[in-house]
């Protein structure tokens, strides 16, 4: 957890110091202590933290509330840290989409659980994202190459969702041809920018060439390569006059079957590649292929979408495609496995199979709406919802739809993930909260906090029930100094008890501690 930083927000410097100290506890690495949303929102986009913590009281201009809408502009997952838990201050923080809730005095414990499960919240959210726009890459390059005119169109649309998904400034895709050598069929607008010979001169370089050097690197070993320190490779063969410097460069093969016939290469991405790039292209690959390949032999349409099939089939997550009836008209072997039913139990049956029965009427509405406006409230969205087996078992899934169109007949198109080992995972959070929390009665631990501004015990139930009372009783779970003192301690030892606590505010020692016992009445 040491490369989990986090930036706490608070106002408050002994809270902030003592929460700064549970967090550096659970080896949390605090980035920065704000005390007002301002100064918080320098210091987010300089150092761009995994979680931040946000008491919703800040002095300044800006509160807390204002600034997690801030935040959650930036993709940053919040947590609020408050001693506010007045119905309307919860209601108007909710609106922000917190990942967390805490109202102090909060267990330190609860504390750490709430990072975690945000941390895991958002990388569950990074990893769908990362599979939507892989797959709408790999719809735009199906679609756009049907009305491609050539193979040299498609490769130009490759290079181009390649580039973007990635965040390379050009790149090139080729083939080996029958001597063995590479030939190079297309290179993207960026690519032809960035290079100072003469265009003629440099169509030449670029067919029949030798494969070697990094650059090709991917064909020979047939593996994908990442290069993101080129001059220190020791393949290394330096740029032709004219050619744009690389700085970094990723190569994944192009394979048909188990064979390697040609590559897709990128280069110069800020930052240098990494795994996520890898695996995004290597898997849109598969559609880069099938693209081109449906282009060269001028395949029909009903062979593209067979060719498509394939790339589902190899897909981890479910894929099923219906009609605007909602009739299925595809699916891969993911959801065969998932659902529990055959191709011929499926093919041609109604969505509304994998559904249990309060939903059906909704879906089937929602489709009667579809045809009559041509909107879908679910298209482009990932909403979590509930199937339903073949053997009647119901299981919680996260679902993307797109839709999309074949002459004039509209499909609809979902990836269905299973969540049921995630929502296992929430549960069994949940479960060591309430373990704890039934420990701390167990016990008889109690807890309290006092406001020396306002002059202010903050007592939790336990305490009370310690005491042999309620807070219902007292008249709340607040209290001052002097109606706690004449409450609970014995007169004679209400001296003892005062000099404590003066001592405690007026220490500068962040770590002060001391303790006194004293009676109870």
């Amino acid at each position: 957890m040491a490369d989990i930083q986090i930036i706490l927000v608070e106002d408050e410097n002994i809270d902030a110091m003592d929460i700064q100290e549970t967090l550096e506890s659970f080896n949390y690495e605090v980035s920065y202590v704000a005390s007002t949303g301002i100064d918080a929102i320098k210091h987010v986009l300089e150092i761009m933290p995994d979680l931040i913590l946000i008491d919703i009281v800040l002095k300044g201009e800006m509160d807390g509330i204002e600034l997690a809408y801030k935040i959650k502009e930036l993709g940053i997952p919040f947590i609020f840290l408050t001693a506010h838990s007045e119905e309307d201050t919860i209601k108007s923080a909710m609106k922000t989409d917190p990942y967390g809730y805490l109202i102090k005095p909060f267990d330190k414990n609860k504390l750490k659980f709430s990072i975690e499960h945000a941390i895991y919240k958002k990388e569950m959210e990074l990893e769908t994202s990362k599979q939507i726009s892989i797959t709408r890459a790999m719809n735009k390059v199906l679609q756009e190459a049907l009305i491609s005119k050539s193979p040299y169109d498609v490769a130009k649309i490759c290079l181009e969702v390649a580039q973007e998904l990635t965040g390379s400034k050009f790149g090139f895709i080729g083939e080996v041809n029958s001597a063995g050598n590479f030939d190079t069929f297309a290179i993207s607008d960026t690519g032809w920018a960035e290079c100072v010979m003469p265009k003629t001169k440099a169509i030449k370089q670029i067919v029949d060439m030798k494969i070697r050097g990094y650059g090709h690197r991917a064909i020979r070993t047939e593996k994908p390569v990442i290069v993101n320190d080129p001059r220190s490779d020791p393949e290394r063969l330096g740029e032709p006059e004219g050619h744009p410097k690389i700085t970094s460069f990723m190569g994944i093969p192009l394979k048909q079957g188990d064979k390697t016939t040609g590559m897709i290469a990128l280069a110069n991405k800020k930052s240098g590649y990494n795994q996520d790039d890898l695996h995004a292209i290597e898997t849109l690959s598969v559609a880069f292929m099938e693209a081109l390949n449906s282009k060269k032999t001028e395949i029909t349409l009903k062979k593209s979408a067979e060719r498509f099939r394939a790339v589902a089939e190899s897909a981890v997550d479910a894929i099923v495609t219906t009609n605007v009836d909602g009739i299925i008209r595809y699916f891969n072997q993911s959801l065969e496995k998932i659902f529990g039913y055959s191709q011929e139990e499926l093919t041609g049956k109604p969505l509304t199979t994998l559904m249990p029965e309060r939903f059906r009427k909704n879906y089937t509405q929602e489709l009667e709406k579809f045809k009559e406006s041509g909107e879908h409230r679910l298209i482009g969205r990932t909403v979590s919802t509930t199937g339903l087996k073949k053997d009647g078992t119901e299981f919680p899934f996260e679902m993307s739809l797109s839709s999309w169109k074949s002459g004039e007949k509209t499909y609809f198109t979902s990836i269905i993930r299973d969540i049921t080992e995630k929502r296992e995972g929430e549960e069994k959070l949940r479960w060591s909260e309430d373990r704890l929390k039934m420990a701390m009665e167990i016990a008889n631990v109690v807890y309290w906090e006092y406001d020396p501004e306002n002059d202010l015990f903050t007592f939790d139930d336990q305490f009370y029930a310690l005491y042999g009372t309620s807070a219902e009783e007292e008249g709340g779970n607040l209290m001052s100094s002097i109606e706690y003192a004449n409450r609970f301690v014995p007169p004679e030892e209400q001296e003892l008890v005062g000099v404590e606590v003066v001592k405690a505010i007026e220490s500068t020692d962040p770590n002060y501690s001391s303790t006194i016992g004293h009676s109870i009445i």
